[in-house]
């Protein structure tokens, strides 16, 4: 009896970090349907190499911190002050306070913090927010050539669409290609066909719309709800590329 409930108990967890993490549907079954067998593959291959991810990159930035030769307190302070502006920007931006939160990264954006890989990305977003998709990309551009081993795909998503509001529509197109051979969710699939439709393909665009409405119907309620915004947006965009109703997706 305790055995199964900790099995329940690791199970529950490892499907909120597959779900919070955004991991590939499949993982969500395998958790539910082989708690056992499917825990520790997931724990294996998903779990812990995340965790010694995190593990790896809190030393780097630590040893940074030990370079620039200041004291304790003073690293300190300046961590707490990246944490206090990385905590207020994004509440600048929900708020659509743009202006005010690009002015509050771009204080933070000094010194030792300049290449702060959150706080680029925090600043992109501003710039974005504020109709200025160039810089958005130059700050992106920046954020990659100085911390190499970053990932956000946020942050990809982010830089495709500035690539497609800035004209280059190459550019964007290939940006979209690459997110939808990773990406875990179906936003990228639908704003790349939404350019495709902007720019003509009908026939594309609408092929990106059916392959999310047909993963929310294999997915079922669960992922639907989850990407309302996305999945309805798909069922608009594959009836105006079509002619037909579209697929229920996820019923």
């Amino acid at each position: 009896m305790h055995f199964w409930v900790v099995v329940l108990g690791v199970q529950l967890a490892l499907l909120v970090h597959a779900m919070r993490t955004q991991r590939d549907t499949i993982w969500v079954w395998i958790l539910l349907l082989a708690p056992v067998v499917g825990a520790i593959a997931y724990f294996f291959v998903e779990f812990l190499p995340d965790v010694l991810d995190g593990q790896r990159a809190a030393k780097r930035r630590a040893l940074r911190g030990v370079g620039t030769g200041k004291s304790g307190p003073e690293r300190f302070e300046t961590a707490s002050t990246v944490q206090d502006a990385l905590a207020a920007a994004p509440q600048h931006y929900d708020e659509g306070a743009f202006q005010e939160g690009l002015s509050l990264v771009q204080r933070t954006l000094a010194g030792a913090n300049r290449f702060q890989p959150d706080l680029l990305l925090e600043l992109a977003r501003m710039q974005f927010a504020l109709d200025h998709p160039e810089a958005a990309i130059d700050t992106l551009d920046v954020l990659r050539a100085k911390n190499p081993d970053y990932q956000s795909p946020q942050g990809h998503v982010l830089y495709a669409r500035a690539k497609a509001a800035a004209g280059d529509i190459p550019g964007a197109i290939h940006e979209y290609e690459a997110l939808c051979s990773y990406y875990a969710g179906p936003e990228p699939y639908v704003r790349f066909g939404d350019l495709l439709r902007e720019e003509g393909d009908d026939a594309r665009a609408r092929m990106l719309y059916f392959s999310v409405l047909e993963e929310s119907e294999q997915a079922g309620k669960l992922y639907t709800e989850r990407h309302k915004q996305w999945v309805d947006a798909a069922r608009e965009g594959y009836a105006a590329t079509s002619g037909a109703a579209a697929p229920s997706g996820g019923a």
